[in-house]
């Protein structure tokens, strides 16, 4: 039986230019990608966020339609949402930013309620790592298994406070520029293994379209990614990863090596999906048994 995710992370509007063309103004943001990928494999997720008055409510109706549970997305009554437009480069690996409005993210403090304190699983998405910081000290004594997501930004402008956020979490979730920014090491080896020295058991560092490794200090699991043939968006495809692993991991009797091991597989299914075409286009409009189709797709790459 799946156990309670919550979910902390933006939801906002992006504009999205790329090779394949661009997108006007879709729904994104790093908390509802997550909790959308989780929702394939759990029907007990919780979204913490902030929207603005021009949210339209349909989005809402949306995710609790996927029984994604809304009621901690709070809705500042002055303040626009939260929106990003970026271009990518021909080869998608890199993008640039046209325009980003906080609008409402300077605002977003949030406070849980009993439910989401009685999470067993906690994702802190991309978001300030002061405000990671803050969910993680709200959360009770016997506190839920952590994992947790960062970016450069954090990690060039915040970097003591990352790091108190790694030190606190269960799992790290990081991609090979982050993992070689933050320890200063090039061997991903060795990234990992000076992040599994503040205290996680595990770490994985995302390879982008070469996959992910898993390290626990013993043992490395290298998976691959599904091989595609057009990629027309890569902005939630790591929030998906995320999301898509923590919603399959909680569905396991334990977590171990080998529980999450799978639970990657999934993950990167699900990113898959996400990348085929803007926003959460394809999401809509895929199912489960496309997930699991992809999994066994990896599978067959070993």
């Amino acid at each position: 039986m799946s156990k309670q995710i919550l979910v902390i992370g933006t939801v906002a509007y992006d504009s999205i230019h790329s090779p394949s063309g661009s997108s006007g103004v879709v729904l994104g943001g790093s908390g509802m990608y997550i909790a959308v990928a989780s929702s394939f494999f759990n029907s007990k997720v919780l979204l913490n966020s902030i929207v603005g008055f021009d949210f339209d409510s349909q989005h809402l109706e949306w995710l609790n339609s996927l029984g994604i549970d809304t009621s901690q997305i709070e809705i500042h009554t002055t303040e626009k949402t939260f929106f990003w437009e970026g271009k990518y480069l021909e080869h998608l690996n890199d993008r640039e930013s046209l325009d980003t409005q906080l609008n409402v993210l300077p605002f977003y403090n949030p406070k849980l309620n009993a439910s989401a304190k009685s999470s067993e699983f906690v994702l802190l998405g991309n978001v300030a790592p002061n405000i990671q910081l803050d969910i993680i000290q709200q959360l009770p004594e016997k506190k839920p298994f952590i994992a947790v997501d960062t970016m450069n930004f954090w990690i060039d402008s915040a970097r003591d406070q990352v790091t108190e956020v790694f030190k606190q979490s269960d799992l790290i979730i990081i991609n090979d520029g982050e993992a070689r920014d933050y320890t200063g090491e090039y061997q991903l080896i060795h990234c990992a293994n000076r992040l599994l020295e503040l205290g996680a058991q595990y770490v994985i560092i995302k390879k982008g379209e070469h996959g992910a490794l898993l390290f626990d200090g013993q043992r490395i699991f290298n998976a691959p990614a599904l091989m595609l043939e057009q990629v027309k968006d890569p902005t939630g495809a790591g929030d998906c990863f995320a999301g898509g692993l923590m919603g399959k991991l909680s569905e396991a009797s334990e977590i171990n090596f080998d529980t999450l091991k799978e639970a990657i597989l999934f993950g990167s299914s699900v990113a898959s999906v996400c990348v085929q075409d803007f926003g959460v286009t394809q999401l809509k409009n895929t199912t489960k048994q496309s997930i699991d189709q992809g999994v066994e797709e990896l599978k067959s790459y070993f």
